[in-house]
């Protein structure tokens, strides 16, 4: 195969723009100055370089901390919106003049990169989003357009659709008949008055027993009524008889 030789595609640039870009790659621009570069940019009609909104739907669900963070990836969002503004106008007056180059190539490709980097920060700020809304419209949510809304234009019928499925799912489910019910009878009888009588039954003390009652026969109570009347009313028959004088 042979010994490939490393290509180097470093360049050398004026020594005055090398330490401007070392320091504001270091140290950052203040935001006046930001303020200041981007009202020399124009913005392009129709084209979404802006941030997109967040949806009113899932702004009232975040927290404080989650919308801070999401405006501070808006920030950024919004300077590579105009940056891509600025590069755009540079490579349309090239390309009206007809004078295309690897200057225009490289503007494009410089374009499209910043576009991609775009598109990550939407990206970014969905993934902040997400983890806090409800685990079944969070897959609905990953896969909608992202548009001049961070979650598409139609998110308010996603959330009616993804509402009704819910009910439908809820009809379409068993009764559950093992579950416990106070107020379920089976075979005719009710199992709650069954089940506080056993209750009530072991609240009773360990040593003191249960109180029988037997039930009498007619003929046992009869035989009972006999014995007591011979105990306390003897009969005449067996008492000595009295002669009275004539």
């Amino acid at each position: 195969m042979g010994h490939v030789e490393k290509i180097d595609k470093t360049i050398i640039i004026n020594s005055e723009l090398k330490n401007m870009w070392n320091t504001l790659l270091t140290q950052g621009l203040d935001e006046k100055s930001i303020d200041e570069i981007l009202k020399t940019f124009p913005l392009i009609k129709d084209c979404l370089t802006l941030p997109p909104n967040l949806n009113p739907e899932i702004k009232i669900t975040l927290s404080p901390q989650a919308l801070k963070r999401d405006e501070h990836i808006c920030h950024k969002q919004n300077i590579i919106g105009y940056v891509i503004c600025g590069l755009t106008q540079i490579l349309t007056k090239m390309l009206e003049k007809d004078t295309e180059s690897d200057t225009t190539e490289y503007i494009g490709n410089c374009i499209r990169l910043l576009c991609h980097v775009h598109y990550k920060e939407s990206q970014t700020r969905r993934a902040v989003i997400l983890p806090g809304v409800n685990k079944k419209l969070k897959e609905t949510l990953e896969k909608t357009l992202i548009t001049n809304y961070l979650f598409g234009n139609d998110i308010t019928n996603i959330l009616k659709e993804n509402k009704n499925l819910e009910n439908s799912a809820k009809d379409l489910k068993p009764l559950n008949n093992w579950g416990p019910s106070s107020n379920r009878k089976q075979g005719g009888r009710d199992n709650t008055r069954q089940y506080n009588t056993r209750q009530d039954n072991t609240k009773r003390p360990k040593n003191k027993p249960s109180t029988v009652k037997y039930t009498m026969t007619q003929r046992h109570q009869h035989q009972r009524q006999q014995l007591r009347s011979l105990t306390r009313h003897p009969s005449r028959t067996t008492q000595p008889q009295r002669h009275h004088r004539e």
